[in-house]
């Protein structure tokens, strides 16, 4: 089982881009979560829950393609292999994919469910659809009630890049909570002009990564046209840098989440607290400036690894590491102020 879910999100100009994120748990909790489920294929993002060995079928059947298409044909495709390829079960048993990619400039997102159901002509039912937003997998049960909750509350608005990749961690903690998921993010980002892929380290650095060498290509904007060599050398380095990136991000969004707390903490209280409505409101603007920081320090991070230069990531790390160390630092201070002090009672 899994987790898959795919987000529009702001982009520039009045554009949107797509992300579309997964957990690393194959089927069976007894597998290791290290496995690659997002993968880049004719210029699309796709990824599925469901048997891992249908998906990897799945995969293997688009290998061929070299051009750019349309994600409307990767899900048709995906369609007819499934109809020819799989027999499905009970109502338990299904294979559904989220295809992101470029439909007249614009990202797109494909839902393609396959079930006995939906694969019945006469059940009315579209196993493909384009759609605003996808969610799908056993931790949805975690993610779709949390989702359902803060769009109601108007806690959840995905204004740019930034707010897209907060969401992808904050959600992936409620979708762990399932026996069947882990924390593992694979993220994806597909813009009107680049893609994006980021793993977390284990995938790549446990053999569970298939795509190595595409891996560097969408993120240093290498050419599908340009070969690489068989023995990667010195290029396995650039992955150290992605690595590194993961770690910094995850640390960054949780930041944003603690502070995020505050600042809901703070507006509720002052919607209910009205003797001490002032006091609140106080709060509130000072969270929100503590949000404001750290969510410079996503966007920053965002950014490098938009930009497609590796010299501009490692810059935005040098930054990251830089922060760590001052925060080092002052906890060394702390602690031997702390030290330095009697014990109660001397």
């Amino acid at each position: 089982m899994t987790n898959i879910m795919a987000v529009t999100v702001g982009y520039r100009d009045g554009k949107n881009a797509v992300y579309v994120c997964t957990d690393s748990q194959a089927t069976g909790w007894e597998q290791k979560g290290n496995v690659q489920k997002l993968f880049r294929r004719g210029g699309n993002l796709i990824s599925s829950t469901g048997r891992h060995s249908r998906a990897i079928e799945s995969i293997r059947e688009l290998g061929q393609l070299k051009n750019r298409v349309e994600p409307s044909y990767i899900a048709q495709r995906l369609l007819d292999f499934g109809k020819e390829n799989f027999k499905f079960g009970d109502e338990k048993d299904g294979q559904d994919y989220v295809v992101v990619g470029l439909e007249g400039g614009q990202p797109v997102i494909y839902s393609v469910i396959l079930s006995k159901h939906s694969l019945d002509p006469n059940s009315g039912y579209a196993p493909i659809e384009k759609v605003p937003h996808s969610f799908r997998g056993s931790g949805s049960r975690q993610t779709i009630p949390a989702m359902q909750r803060d769009m109601e509350t108007g806690n959840m608005r995905f204004d740019d890049l930034t707010e897209g990749m907060y969401f992808c961690f904050s959600l992936s903690n409620r979708a762990d909570i399932d026996l069947f998921v882990n924390d593992r993010l694979q993220i994806g980002l597909v813009t009107p002009s680049q893609t994006r892929l980021l793993y977390h380290p284990a995938i790549t650095s446990d053999g569970g990564l298939q795509d190595a060498t595409d891996y560097f290509r969408v993120n240093f904007d290498i050419p599908d046209a340009q070969t690489l060599p068989e023995d990667l050398g010195d290029l396995n380095h650039l992955r150290a840098c992605l690595n590194d990136l993961y770690h910094a991000l995850l640390v960054s969004c949780r930041g944003m989440e603690i502070e995020d707390r505050d600042v809901n903490a703070a507006n509720t209280a002052a919607k209910t607290d009205l003797t001490n409505r002032e006091k609140h409101e106080a709060e509130r603007q000072n969270a929100l400036k503590r949000r404001d920081e750290r969510k410079f320090y996503v966007a920053e991070l965002v950014d490098s690894w938009t930009s497609g230069y590796f010299s501009i990531l490692t810059e935005a790390l040098k930054r990251y590491h830089d922060r760590r160390e001052e925060m080092y630092d002052s906890g060394l201070d702390a602690l031997e102020k702390l030290k330095g002090q009697k014990p109660d009672g001397q």
